[in-house]
């Protein structure tokens, strides 16, 4: 069903709904949607159902660019380019009594959020008890523009405002219960109102629905801040505030501030700084960290400029490092939040600030290890730290994370990887630059272990050339060489006329690197296919994996080595010994009897 839907859908139409695009050569020409740029460097070819921007690397499917420039789920992509198609999921969607009742329950449940939201916008804009608010609305520097913009609502300070509005209108208060708007008074009938006296900001999914409010005390009440309660519609640690609004400005800045409360989010927008989210009462989370790398390439945490802003710096720092995003901390000074500093300080030197922020893992090394004099603390830095990189993605970021924090700290290369217990190593002046990097090897435009696998899947004399060459040992990544394991048993049962390209590349089972393995076969072409030739692209490709893995081998052998571990550098340089063996036949000719990569 869904190669069915592939087939029958025009990826040009698609996209061409989101941007304008022109038709060049055989290809169509755009704009990129990712990143910011002022000449066409994103491409569409109808032919292959591929897109692939130059510029930024992005690349995929029809599938794909939905799903990352409308932010849909893959099921929501479906069931648009289903109907697009004209084909009928119904069969394939299980038991429809349930999904039927499903769907009816969440559009419900969304229906009286709508309807709660313009309920209490409306008593923010009209009603005279609403006054104070608008005073205060105006006092936090929010103009009445942007107030109606979001519409921001007030709940009064009584007991049954909302309560008596849903009974009037014929709404569901156990329904409402449920999503927290009211809460069943203990022991008796009835229902009194969750927010009152408070300033509502209602609180979007990714597509703009409201799924729930945080309410901000107009008096002295606590707590100051209220959140609406997990639902089938929220859940603060899959949510960010104004996420919704900001995605086109977020793509423009290729960045995004991230700070603690939905009022520094709204205040920061109102000086002109729009690529702004705000977290929701809660710790950043995976789910946080994912989503931000979707849709930045940088983070600037922005927290308070007290302990408790400095406590959730750090804590961000495990989901954010773990996922590999490139994050900073801009620590605001004591006594200041996003908010008062701004307005304080202004724009530009807002901005300028930002600019000096230090990298997330610096930040925690400075703070918590390289500054601190209490040897406990310490340890519990290294600690904190060591399992930040047993959590991390990929192999390579581990090693990435392990070279910067020895880098920067002097820390032992062999503590941060857990293998031993040890303090410090050496001055951080005397630590070695780091000869391999993770982002180097799996992030380029037109990576060679992508080309391997293109020539795999298109020539049949290349795929069987895998039974020959161990290629999958020299992969920069161990999870990527199972993944392209993975795919190619997948692929292998197919004729070739099943084996459309872009059906090849929605095979692909990760999302971090489908780009790369798209624009291989975007490139597809230039590097000929003919018998005479697809060995010298493999012989190329092979001998560039080969000296990386060499490269990296002999670094960290020579780490062994200094570290006083003389069987695992031993071990290592005979690995490299082979490897150069292995290399040297390939600048020779490759067809030397190689078994299994061993020389005969």
């Amino acid at each position: 069903m869904i190669d069915e839907i592939r087939d029958r859908v025009d990826i040009v139409r698609v996209i061409g709904e989101a941007i304008p695009l022109k038709k060049a050569g055989r290809n169509f020409v755009g704009l990129c949607p990712f990143h910011g740029e002022k000449t066409p460097s994103f491409s569409v070819s109808q032919q292959k159902q591929l897109y692939y921007c130059f510029g930024c690397g992005e690349g995929g499917t029809v599938f794909t660019f939905l799903m990352k420039y409308h932010r849909y789920s893959f099921p929501e992509v479906l069931e648009r380019l289903a109907q697009m198609a004209g084909i009928d999921l119904t069969p394939y969607q299980g038991n429809q009594e349930d999904i039927s009742k499903r769907k009816e329950e969440r559009n419900r449940l969304e229906a009286l959020m709508a309807y709660t939201r313009d309920a209490y916008h409306k008593a923010l804009i009209h009603s005279k008890v609403g006054e104070h608010a608008r005073e205060y609305v105006k006092a936090r520097g929010i103009s009445w523009e942007t107030a109606q913009r979001l519409k921001l609502g007030f709940a009064p300070d009584r007991w049954s405002t909302l309560t008596q509005a849903l009974l009037r209108d014929g709404k569901s208060l156990e329904d409402a219960e449920r999503l927290g708007l009211v809460v069943q008074k203990k022991g008796r009938n009835g229902h009194f109102d969750q927010f009152r006296n408070r300033l509502l900001f209602p609180i979007e999914d990714p597509h703009g629905k409201v799924v729930g409010f945080g309410g901000r005390v107009l008096g002295d009440d606590e707590p100051k801040y209220l959140n609406s309660p997990q639902s089938l519609l929220f859940d603060k640690s899959k949510l960010l505030y104004g996420l919704d609004r900001v995605t086109a400005h977020a793509r423009e800045e290729k960045s995004l501030f991230v700070v603690e409360g939905y009022m520094d989010q709204v205040v920061l927008g109102e000086s002109g700084i729009h690529n702004v989210v705000a977290t929701l009462g809660t710790a950043l989370t995976d789910q946080h960290a994912r989503l931000l790398k979707r849709y930045a390439e940088n983070v600037v945490i922005v927290f308070d400029g007290d302990s408790a802003g400095l406590r959730a710096s750090r804590r961000s720092m495990k989901p954010l490092l773990a996922h590999g995003v490139a994050a900073k901390v801009m620590l605001l000074p004591e006594g200041e939040d996003p908010d008062s500093f701004v307005r304080k300080v202004g724009r530009e030197k807002f901005l300028s600030q930002a600019e000096e922020a230090l990298p997330m893992l610096e930040f925690f090394l400075d703070r918590f290890y390289k500054e601190e004099r209490n040897l406990g603390e310490k340890a519990e830095a290294i600690e904190e730290l060591v399992d930040v990189i047993r959590s991390s993605e990929t192999l390579f970021l581990k090693e990435a994370l392990v070279e910067e924090a020895s880098r920067i700290a002097g820390l032992d290369k062999a503590v941060l990887r857990g293998e031993q217990k040890l303090p410090l190593k050496r001055p951080a002046s005397l630590a070695p630059k780091p000869a391999f990097r993770a982002s180097n090897a799996t992030r380029r435009s037109r990576e060679e272990w992508a080309t391997i696998l293109r020539l795999a899947a298109r020539v049949e004399e290349a795929r069987r050339r895998l039974d020959v060459d161990p290629v999958f040992d020299w992969f920069p990544d161990e999870k990527l060489a199972d993944f392209a394991k993975n795919w190619l048993d997948q692929i292998q049962g197919l004729s070739d006329t099943d084996q459309s390209i872009s059906g090849l590349v929605d095979a692909w089972g990760d999302e971090n690197t489908r780009q790369l393995l798209a624009g291989a076969f975007f490139h597809e072409g230039e590097d000929s296919f003919e018998e005479d030739h697809w060995e010298k692209v493999w012989k190329d490709c092979v001998k560039k994996l080969l000296n990386r893995k060499i490269s990296y081998l002999s670094k960290v052998a020579t780490e062994a080595d200094r570290n006083g571990h003389v069987e695992k550098a031993e071990e290592l340089s005979q690995e490299v010994f082979e490897l150069k063996k292995i290399a040297q036949h390939y600048e020779k000719g490759w067809d030397v009897g190689m078994d299994k990569g061993r020389l005969g």
